[in-house]
C-alpha cells in the first residue's frame, strides 16, 4: 500500500512538472520570444559561441541546446549547412545583425500608433542654411529658408510598411529592419495607405527639408555626415558592413544626429518628393520643391550600406528612375509645413 501512494505521488508530481514546463514554453518571456537570426544558442547576443553552436548542429544534427530558426542565417535555401556557418562568421566579426531596440526619442516628437505599430515623428524648427557642396556634384552652394515641419525619426521600418500594406515581400525581414527593395511609386502608394489609415497628409521629405534635417536643423554642428565627422559612429556603410542582401541592419543601431535622428548617411538611401535637377538652382530659395518637368527621375538622398562613405555625406545626392525598384532605397516621412 505503502508503495502504491508513493508511485501516485510521483505520477502527480512529474504531471505538475510537465504542466510547468507547458505554461513556461507559452509565456512570452522578455528576451525569448523573438527570434534572431544568429542568435543560434538563444542568449540574446551573437558571438563566437553561436559559431560553435551551428558548427555542432551541422555536424551532429543535434537540434538540443540551439534555436533551429536562427540557425538559418543564409537565406538562399532551407537548409542549415557550411553557408550559415560563413554567413554567421561574417555577422559577428561585423556586428551586422538586429539586437533589442531601444531608441532615444527627442522632446516634442508625436508618436502614431498604425494597427498596433509605432512610430515617431520629430518636429524641426524652420531656419535658413546654405544648401549644397559643390559643382563637381550637381549641387552648388545656396541659401534655403525652410518653415518648421516634422521628419520621421527613423526610416520606415518593415513593421510599419506591414502594417499599412498588410504585408512585405521579403517575409525574411525583421519588423525592425528598414523597409527596402522598392521604387518611389510604391513609396507612394504606402503614403496614400498610411494617410487613409491617420486622417493625415504624410509625404516624402522635399530634398531641401531631407538635407536641413540630416545636417541637424538649427542645432547642426557642421559634421560632414548626420551627426558626425568619424562616419563609423552614425552609419551603416561598405566599409563597416560585409554586405548581405538578406540582412539589413535594424534602424537606430548608430548614433543619432544633433536632432535625434537616426540613420540619415548610410543604412538605406532615402526617396525624396523633388524631380532630380542637375544642377538645381543656385539662387536663393524658400521652402522649394523641385517640380516637374525635368528628365523623368526623382531625387535619392543619403548613402547606404552597399555604398562608399563619400555617398554618406550630408550634400550627397541620386539620380533615381520613379518606377524602378531599388535594392538599397528605402523612405523616410515628412508631415507639414502645412
Amino acid at each position: 500500500m505503502y508503495h502504491i501512494k508513493i508511485k501516485k505521488m510521483m505520477k502527480k508530481r512529474n504531471f505538475y512538472r510537465l504542466m510547468f514546463v507547458v505554461l513556461l514554453a507559452l509565456l512570452p518571456l522578455s528576451g525569448m520570444s523573438r527570434t534572431i537570426r544568429g542568435d543560434v544558442n538563444r542568449d540574446g547576443c551573437i558571438d563566437i559561441n553561436d559559431i560553435t553552436a551551428l558548427i555542432h548542429y551541422v555536424l551532429t544534427g543535434d537540434a538540443s541546446s540551439v534555436d533551429v530558426l536562427a540557425c538559418q542565417v543564409n537565406y538562399t535555401d532551407n537548409t542549415v549547412n557550411v553557408e550559415d556557418v560563413t554567413e554567421l562568421i561574417k555577422m559577428v566579426l561585423n556586428g551586422a545583425y538586429c539586437p533589442p531596440i531601444e531608441l532615444t526619442i527627442p522632446e516634442g516628437s508625436v508618436t502614431y500608433t498604425v494597427n498596433g505599430v509605432e512610430f515617431q515623428m520629430v518636429p524641426v524648427d524652420g531656419g535658413t542654411f546654405m544648401m549644397g557642396g559643390t559643382s563637381t556634384q550637381n549641387t552648388p552652394i545656396h541659401q534655403v529658408t525652410l518653415s518648421s515641419y516634422w521628419i520621421g525619426l527613423t526610416e520606415v521600418t518593415v513593421g510599419l510598411w506591414k502594417a499599412v500594406m498588410g504585408s512585405f515581400d521579403m517575409e525574411m525581414y525583421e519588423d525592425d529592419q528598414p523597409a527596402s527593395n522598392m521604387s518611389w511609386s510604391q513609396c507612394h502608394e504606402f503614403i496614400a495607405r498610411l494617410n487613409e489609415l491617420t486622417g493625415m497628409n504624410f509625404c516624402l521629405p522635399t530634398e531641401a527639408q531631407w538635407e536641413f534635417a540630416a545636417r541637424g536643423g538649427n542645432l547642426s554642428q557642421g559634421y560632414t555626415f548626420a551627426g558626425s565627422n568619424y562616419l563609423n559612429e552614425v552609419a551603416w556603410f561598405n566599409g563597416n558592413f560585409s554586405w548581405s542582401y538578406r540582412q539589413i541592419p535594424c534602424v537606430g543601431t548608430k548614433s543619432p544626429n544633433e536632432l535625434g535622428l537616426y540613420d540619415m548617411s548610410g543604412s538605406l538611401r532615402e526617396f525624396c518628393q523633388d524631380a532630380y535637377y542637375a544642377p538645381y538652382p543656385s539662387e536663393p530659395q524658400v521652402d522649394p520643391l523641385q517640380d516637374w518637368p525635368a528628365n523623368g527621375k526623382v531625387v535619392g538622398r543619403g548613402g547606404s550600406f552597399f555604398t562608399d562613405s563619400i555617398y554618406c555625406a550630408v550634400n550627397s545626392r541620386w539620380s533615381l528612375e520613379r518606377s524602378t525598384v531599388q535594392y538599397d532605397c528605402g523612405l523616410r516621412l515628412a508631415l507639414g509645413p502645412d
